[in-house]
């Protein structure tokens, strides 16, 4: 399948200290997102072109699994890069090293290296402040 450009919404409540809404871009096969989407918290809204997906759920969360930044690298290809354009962190459901696990078995590249998984996924952790 052909890669898309997602757009994730991402609608927390930090232990009820009011909603708060992070976005950020995603590029990966169409297969693969529910994965990608399974380890966020709170309210999850996925746009591509003229496709909403939604997962409804609590916006409250207490979790402390917060992620700043990603770093997804390909041997050949430039670095890719996931965060939150407002500065917030990415709330996870599943453990820093889960989510890394996940992100692992993605092929987020475009072609000729649309079959290539990442050589390396890091992770810096999350501030709880901005929250």
């Amino acid at each position: 399948m052909a890669k898309k450009l997602f757009i994730i919404s991402q609608t927390t409540n930090y232990k009820g200290g009011g909603e708060k809404t992070g976005t950020h871009k995603v590029q990966m096969d169409e297969s693969e997102i529910n994965s990608y989407v399974a380890t966020l918290d709170g309210k999850i809204d996925v746009y591509e072109q003229n496709l909403t997906l939604s997962v409804d759920a609590s916006t409250a969360t207490s979790s402390n699994s917060l992620v700043d930044f990603v770093k997804i690298t390909h041997p050949v290809l430039k670095t890719q890069f996931i965060s939150n354009s407002n500065k917030r962190p990415l709330v996870l459901k599943v453990s820093t090293d889960a989510f890394i696990e996940v992100l692992k078995g993605l092929k987020p590249f475009d072609a000729p290296y649309s079959a290539d998984f990442p050589k390396d996924v890091s992770v810096d952790s999350g501030k709880v402040y901005m929250m």
